[in-house]
């Protein structure tokens, strides 16, 4: 096991440990597959170079001698700042950026496919789902329904289940039902209306 001394421990604190911080917040808020960590290194440095430049103001401070044992538990919410909510924070704001109306017109969406794009807005909708055996079964997917995100398969869960008829048109809840969970792969097409068109 390699030694660090207090030097080379304060290094690996500031160099490494914000940017595994901030690609952990990304990762949450985009799809992706499973990161090779060690491949990932450049991206590791280049998040927390950028969260080294926003914090270099409060760093010094925090490394004088006397704030440790005069101070500890001021030192140590700098310390978590600098580690933790600024990394997380500037991962939001990457997210939030790449996101824009603005930059979309220049710079690739983050999201893999029009699933996750439409389903990681969370807004609740009615759904007709066209089967590929020729059936149509309609749902509700609100607060309590799921959908899966990339790399998994796509499937969606919604929390209430209705017949339709011919047109694609909600007729009638179907009761006591528990929800449906419905797999892309089975379906032929699937329609999603506004909640405030129910039929």
């Amino acid at each position: 096991m390699v030694s660090m001394g207090p030097i080379e421990f304060v290094q690996f604190l500031v160099f490494v440990v914000p940017g595994f911080v901030a690609m952990a917040v990304y990762d949450l808020l985009v799809p992706s597959r499973r990161r090779d960590r060690a491949k990932s290194m450049l991206e590791v440095l280049s998040f927390s170079m950028v969260n080294l430049a926003i914090t270099s103001w409060l760093i010094p401070w925090l490394l004088r001698k006397d704030l440790v044992g005069e101070r500890p538990a001021l030192f140590a919410v700098g310390a978590f700042f600098v580690l933790a909510v600024s990394p997380a924070l500037l991962a939001i704001g990457v997210y939030r950026l790449r996101t824009a109306r603005f930059a979309t017109r220049w710079v690739r969406h983050p999201m893999p496919s029009g699933w996750d794009f439409f389903f990681a807005k969370r807004k609740p909708c009615w759904v007709v789902f066209h089967l590929k055996n020729g059936m149509s079964v309609g749902g509700y997917f609100g607060p309590d329904s799921h959908a899966s995100s990339f790399p998994a398969e796509p499937d969606v869960y919604v929390q209430d289940v209705w017949r339709v008829d011919e047109r694609g048109r909600f007729v009638e809840n179907i009761a006591g039902n528990a929800g449906l969970v419905v797999r892309y792969a089975d379906c032929s097409l699937m329609e999603f209306y506004r909640t405030e068109e129910p039929s």
